[in-house]
Order: C-alpha cells, then sequence, then structure tokens
C-alpha cells in the first residue's frame, strides 16, 4: 500500500494552490502521494465548501521543497 505524505501547514505557502471550482476559495494541500516514476498525486481540499480536488503531477518542479522536509 502507498504511503501518504503529510505535511506542516507552512508548506502550503511554497505550493502553487488552485481555486475551488464550486466556491472559488483557495484550496490547501491536503496530501500528496506517490504516483507513477516521476509523478505525485497532490490532494487539495477546499476550506469553504470541503470540495477536494486531485492533481497529478511532476516531482522535479517541486522534489526539492519535499526532499528539504525530510
Amino acid at each position: 500500500m502507498q504511503k501518504s505524505h503529510f505535511f506542516p501547514d507552512n508548506v502550503n505557502a511554497h505550493i502553487e494552490r488552485p481555486a475551488c471550482p464550486g466556491c472559488h476559495a483557495p484550496m490547501m494541500l491536503a496530501r500528496v502521494m506517490p504516483a507513477s516514476t516521476g509523478f505525485d498525486f497532490r490532494t487539495f481540499e477546499c476550506p469553504k465548501c470541503n470540495h477536494v480536488h486531485q492533481v497529478r503531477v511532476a516531482t522535479e518542479a517541486s522534489g526539492h521543497l519535499f526532499n528539504s522536509l525530510a
């Protein structure tokens, strides 16, 4: 089973946060899970309406940020 990685609240300040498609509030990064090689799934949650949005991103663009937290 793949393991989720949870980060402190200040990590959201360094990651592009999408607007919620429902209420347009800035979404918060909730978790990051490994996907295929070179990619992660990022799960964003809306603090206003609780909408959940998941995107697949290349890890090279943000790998240095996550590695510094380990």
